[in-house]
């Protein structure tokens, strides 16, 4: 009995020594010793962790998770999470998100109860519904399967790479992608569809299982027969939003786990190395925002204001906000302040372009700059809007 549990301990010393000298780790641990007893740190085991964590191996994407969320103004916006394996542990390291204006448009129009809408049938009116549900839920299902599948194990740190990737998935889309992304879309509107009904037995999501083929909501006509009911239109994706997020998303990952700003390391893969001095951008406020109530002038659609580029950075963005301080204490009919909109510009009424020249020279004359040296103007058309093909 004593001589098995010899022979047993015997052989996992004999494991342990050649686990180690295979990894290297006594000539290591040797060599950090020396150097500690050399440097005498005051933490000892942060000093030890921070000189192994260089030893370590490169992070790698382990998951990359898109999902739908929403933001202040209930606009639909995508979140790409990337999930890095790091020293052995799974970590989410950073998230990006993106406004999808045409899928929050469909949203929109989901909710209108206007006239177009009054002569139309349930099934007809929950059209746009199903619609909206399938495209968003095959556009993140593209994500949550091509290419997290494509981007596992790959060190985030090589955006070249990562980015070729991402444009070849979108380009090269096979017949057998489509269904496993459709078949992930499906499965997640059913989800989406059990959860937001609550006390739903499990019987009756079987059963409602079943009626999939006629649509997302329960409000379907039932005098309506299934020759009858409408049959979704499935759109060509467009993932150029998603992909977009999720090339963010690994840039600021990478940024985060070379532990260095997200504006060092893509400068970094610009240059092939970081910069010692970064140029500052020129700061743009826009403070002047056109709305449906807010005079005739049709064509501008937002003003922005900008220093000039001859001053410190610091100087020039305090320049903007004396400039923005002063414009919202003016009163041109009404008080401005009175019309801010949700970005925190001001909304006045403008009913001629000459307005808008006059109240920045007397928000400049109060802040005592001069406007067209210290302070310029700048105007972005509604040429979206004025344009009619």
């Amino acid at each position: 009995m004593a001589s098995a549990t010899l022979l047993r301990d015997y052989e996992r010393k004999q494991k342990a020594v050649k686990y180690f000298k295979s990894n290297d780790v006594p000539k290591k641990l040797e060599e950090l010793l020396n150097i500690m007893l050399e440097d005498d740190p005051e933490d000892v085991f942060g000093y030890m962790a921070e000189h192994f964590s260089l030893l370590a191996k490169p992070p790698t994407i382990s998951r990359v998770k898109a999902e739908e969320v929403y933001d202040n103004k209930g606009n639909f916006t995508v979140k790409v999470s990337i999930c890095c394996k790091i020293n052995g542990m799974d970590k989410v390291i950073a998230s990006h998100y993106v406004y999808v204006p045409g899928v929050s448009n469909s949203h929109e129009r989901r909710h209108h109860n206007g006239k177009k809408n009054a002569n139309k049938t349930p099934a007809a009116q929950n059209t746009p519904i199903v619609e909206s549900k399938r495209q968003i839920q095959r556009e993140l299902a593209f994500i949550n399967t091509i290419v997290a599948e494509l981007l596992l194990q790959k060190n985030p740190a090589d955006q070249q790479e990562i980015d070729q990737i991402l444009r070849k998935a979108k380009c090269t889309a096979t017949a057998k992608d489509d269904e496993l992304i459709a078949a992930a879309a499906a499965t997640a509107v059913t989800a989406m569809e059990d959860s937001s009904i609550p006390g739903r037995t499990q019987s009756e999501r079987k059963r409602s299982g079943n009626k999939a083929h006629t649509g997302i909501h329960s409000t379907v006509d039932r005098n309506l027969s299934s020759d009858k009911l409408p049959r979704p239109v499935i759109s060509p994706i467009d993932y150029d939003d998603h992909i977009l997020a999720t090339s963010i998303a690994i840039a600021q990952c990478a940024g985060i786990t070379c532990r260095q700003p997200v504006y060092a390391h893509i400068s970094r893969l610009l240059h092939g190395q970081a910069q010692e001095k970064y140029i500052m951008p020129i700061p743009l406020s826009v403070v002047l925002s056109r709305t449906k109530s807010s005079g005739k002038l049709k064509f501008v659609k937002e003003v922005f204001i900008f220093p000039a580029i001859n001053i410190p950075y610091i100087d020039g963005l305090r320049n903007v906000i004396e400039v923005y301080q002063h414009l919202g204490r003016l009163s041109i009919k009404a008080p401005l302040n009175k019309s801010i909109t949700d970005m925190g510009s001001y909304s006045p009424p403008i009913d001629k372009f000459e307005q808008i020249h006059d109240m920045l020279r007397e928000a400049c004359a109060h802040a005592h700059l001069e406007f067209g040296k210290d302070i310029f103007m700048g105007i972005k058309c509604a040429s979206d809007e004025i344009y009619d093909p």
